[in-house]
C-alpha cells in the first residue's frame, strides 16, 4: 500500500473535495476536530480510480 498526503488551503476546499468524492462514490471519512473538517481519509483505491477527484491538490 502506498500512502500520499495532499494539502488544501481552506475549509471550503476540503468540503469541495469531500463533495467530489461523494459524487464519485469513493468511500471516505471526513475527520472533524473542534467543529472543523481537518482531514479526509480514503480506503485504498487504485490511483486511476481517484485521481480525477483529487486532481489539483498539492503534495503536502
Amino acid at each position: 500500500m502506498h500512502k500520499v498526503t495532499l494539502g488544501v488551503d481552506s475549509e471550503e476546499e476540503i468540503k469541495k473535495v469531500a463533495d467530489k468524492l461523494t459524487a464519485r462514490n469513493v468511500d471516505h471519512k471526513v475527520w472533524i476536530e473542534d467543529g472543523f473538517p481537518v482531514c479526509i481519509a480514503l480506503k485504498p483505491y487504485p490511483k486511476e480510480e481517484v485521481k480525477n477527484a483529487l486532481k489539483g491538490l498539492k503534495l503536502f
